[in-house]
């Protein structure tokens, strides 16, 4: 590798850490969900560092009661985490390291999209991570999961450009398995708003394309099936309809015809300004070989807004929550036409002032009163509602007070008319033995405590039937992957 080739990865590392030293030089953060972030990855470090690769149940949330969190909520963001956790980083360092890991690669995975493309391939990586929506995403969102997204788009798009050029759609399965194991909302907008029309595009330059495309994504969706699976499958256990019930989370309620209706109106007008300045760029774009994305991007805008009526009520995107999630495909768009297109230095520079004005606002620290501290995170790990027991009541607080306070004066164990109680939450994976029998067991009818009624019993944690259903399609989606690949090889050969 010579000198030349290193200035790339060498001008993404420092822009990383322009953008990364207002964090550095601040304190832990934990307004929006920093406060999520640090409970998490603590407990999913912790149990790395006992041997659990992939820990599904987190122990210590809710005061000890425990979570089911990541059998619906993907892992790729916190395995990032776990491995600078591991090697000795405190949780908020290794939350840091986590972003700007992230925010690097999505650079670098640009670079090489745009360089495939034959585009403007640093100056794109470039604006590509000082986009607002980017910088939203971590200053003001804390939103590790769909920050990791903006990394694996490009690998996707790059993915989808080599199978219909016939080069193969092993890594579009796996670039595909990637972002769903990054963040199910933004898989679900990525899919409908970039690989769907991507996809076409591709297609209709050339034909024979369509099949090496389906077979990636399928062969996606099967890699993925240990996670997606329990996530889709489980979700009758926990209190899902606590998350849907909360205003803000209700996608069609960020509609621009139902402003009475919106949930933020300050979010909303926000939501306004990202989308004008990124469609004003957009706009200039609008030439060339830029013309594809660039329309793709207004498109996404327009989407986004709410423009098309009922859109954000249709039963898949109505659980995508934020319309706006879908900025982060924008700005893909938006890169790839800008370095496509045949425009002068000036005129891009003229385009981009505006977003970029933008970004730096949010480079500015948030100052918020009565947010939780970290020690308290780490001491009582506050967990969301939406992963307590089904059944469990209904708590309109950001975190679960009720939780809390139940695990404050519930004894570790109690036995009461022939029914033990356990002072950990009910779930589908706990198995309890007593003796030689298999006891059945149920949540407490007024706390959601793992409860049975038998004697001298031990309590442990097994695979559901949704795990290992997922886990033998994701298995056999591997080997008939390998195997197609193998059988390609020898025909090339």
């Amino acid at each position: 590798m010579n000198r030349a080739s290193l200035v790339p990865w060498l001008a993404i590392a420092l822009l990383t850490l322009a953008l990364m030293t207002p964090a550095l030089l601040r304190p832990p953060m934990t307004h929006d969900s920093f406060w999520i972030d640090i409970g998490w990855a603590d407990q999913f470090t912790a149990e790395m560092r006992r041997g659990v690769l992939w820990p599904r149940w987190l122990p210590q949330s809710h005061g000890g009661l425990g979570a089911p969190v990541f059998y619906f909520y993907p892992p790729l963001a916190f395995w990032i985490t776990g491995v600078f956790g591991l090697a000795g980083l405190a949780t908020w360092p290794s939350l840091l390291a986590a972003f700007a890991t992230l925010l690097a690669a999505s650079g670098g995975a640009m670079y090489l999209w745009l360089r495939d493309l034959g585009a403007r391939a640093l100056p794109g990586a470039l604006l590509y991570m000082a986009l607002p929506y980017h910088l939203f995403d971590f200053y003001r969102r804390g939103a590790l999961a769909e920050f990791a997204s903006f990394a694996v788009l490009p690998l996707v798009a790059l993915a989808l450009r080599r199978a219909g050029d016939g080069r193969g759609f092993g890594w579009l399965a796996v670039s595909y398995c990637a972002l769903i194991l990054t963040h199910l909302p933004m898989a679900l907008l990525a899919s409908l708003f970039l690989v769907g029309p991507y996809s076409i595009h591709l297609v209709v330059a050339r034909r024979d394309a369509i099949a090496p495309i389906a077979f990636g994504l399928t062969a996606g969706l099967g890699l993925s099936a240990a996670y997606l699976v329990p996530a889709l499958s489980l979700q009758h256990a926990i209190a899902i309809d606590q998350l849907w019930a909360m205003g803000q989370y209700q996608a069609g309620r960020w509609s621009i015809w139902h402003p009475e209706q919106w949930a933020s109106p300050a979010g909303m007008q926000l939501t306004f300004t990202l989308a004008g300045v990124l469609a004003i760029a957009a706009i200039v774009g609008l030439r060339g070989r830029g013309t594809f994305w660039s329309l793709l991007a207004l498109a996404t805008v327009a989407i986004v807004l709410g423009v098309v009526p009922g859109l954000w009520s249709l039963p898949l995107l109505a659980k995508a929550q934020f319309p706006w999630r879908a900025l982060a495909v924008v700005e893909f768009a938006l890169v790839t036409a800008l370095a496509l297109a045949p425009l002068r230095p000036l005129l891009l520079a003229i385009a981009t002032t505006p977003a970029l004005m933008l970004s730096v606002l949010f480079l500015k620290p948030v100052v918020l009163s009565d947010l939780l501290a970290p020690a308290d995170i780490l001491a009582r790990h506050h967990d969301v509602p939406e992963y307590l027991p089904a059944g469990a009541p209904a708590d309109r607080f950001w975190y679960s007070k009720w939780a809390l306070d139940l695990a404050a004066r519930q004894p570790p164990r109690v036995t009461a008319n022939g029914i033990t109680t356990l002072r950990r939450f009910d779930f589908p994976a706990w198995q309890v033995r007593c003796g030689d029998r298999i006891v059945a067991h149920f949540p407490h009818p007024e706390t959601r405590l793992l409860s049975w009624r038998g004697k001298d019993c031990s309590i442990s944690r097994i695979a559901t039937g949704a795990e290992r259903i997922g886990r033998a399609l994701s298995a056999f989606a591997l080997i008939a992957l390998v195997a197609r690949l193998v059988v390609g090889h020898r025909h090339r050969g």
